[in-house]
């Protein structure tokens, strides 16, 4: 059977890791166009996929760990959760 893609769903998600890139992620120092390390390539990765519509069972899971010093306010709980709840939306959408 088919996988029906809920397109709102996607771009919303895709929508709310933008936001999150935008506001908490890390540039790099030396390459200001740059993130200072892998965690949100990872975001990146699975918000470009969502826009184009790719099924979520064939986007492998991001590997983005909010301790990893790649956002900012890493000690902030509601920016914690932000992130868990982005990477936990993703795993919803996946298992539908």
């Amino acid at each position: 059977m088919p996988h029906i893609i809920d397109i709102e769903a996607h771009h919303k998600l895709a929508d709310r890791i933008d936001k999150f890139l935008t506001k908490y992620a890390k540039h790099s120092a030396s390459e200001p166009d740059e993130w200072n390390g892998p965690d949100p390539y990872e975001l990146q990765r699975v918000s470009t996929m969502l826009k184009l519509h790719t099924v979520p069972q064939l986007i492998h899971p991001p590997y983005s760990d909010f301790g990893s010093g790649c956002y900012k306010d890493m000690y902030n709980p509601e920016v914690r959760k932000e992130h868990d709840d982005i990477i936990k939306k993703f795993h919803e959408l996946r298992n539908k």
